[in-house]
């Protein structure tokens, strides 16, 4: 809207650069999508510090884009920001995919070494919303499950790629 919509229609440009002030409304979930599929403290830290010095870099570079030459259109810019937004949503279409891709590796994985395949994370759940069941059963699985350290994964020293029993979310 703001490269093609004429200087004198004050209204429409001015919805269009509130169209685009909303855009950093996605910065919080980039912020927790980095540290949901990160394990390991020291790992998320520093995801969450490079995560944090890109986007002060693209603040710190944002503003040359925009000259005093280019006034009162500022297409360089704009087109440079339209760019990078064009490039954010193409990113962040594709990731689920690829993140449904590493879960399906991740259980092929854990089948291949005899584990359950699909793990669901029910930690979070009381047992009021869970079927009776199911509830009893996952009971019976985690009392008979008996892990030794050299099997569990979140005590070793590997990376989430190929530790087979993280899950991705997405």
């Amino acid at each position: 809207m703001l490269l093609t919509v004429p200087r004198d229609q004050k209204g429409v440009l001015l919805f269009g650069y509130y169209l685009v002030s909303t855009l950093a409304a996605i910065t919080p979930l980039l912020y927790a999508w980095q540290a949901q599929n990160t394990a390991g403290d020291t790992k998320k830290k520093c995801t969450s510090g490079m995560v944090f010095i890109g986007m002060c870099t693209g603040n710190v570079i944002g503003p040359l884009l925009y000259s005093t030459d280019d006034a009162p259109l500022y297409r360089t810019g704009l087109i440079a920001n339209l760019a990078m937004f064009v490039t954010v949503g193409v990113v962040c279409a594709l990731i689920p995919f690829y993140l449904m891709y590493l879960n399906k590796k991740h259980e092929a994985r854990r089948l291949e070494l005899g584990k359950s395949g699909q793990v669901a994370d029910m930690s979070m759940m009381r047992k009021g919303q869970l079927e009776e069941s199911k509830t009893v059963e996952l009971e019976e699985e985690i009392h008979n499950r008996q892990v030794s350290v050299e099997q569990d994964n979140g005590l070793q020293d590997m990376s989430d790629l190929k530790n087979e029993d993280f899950i991705y979310v997405y």
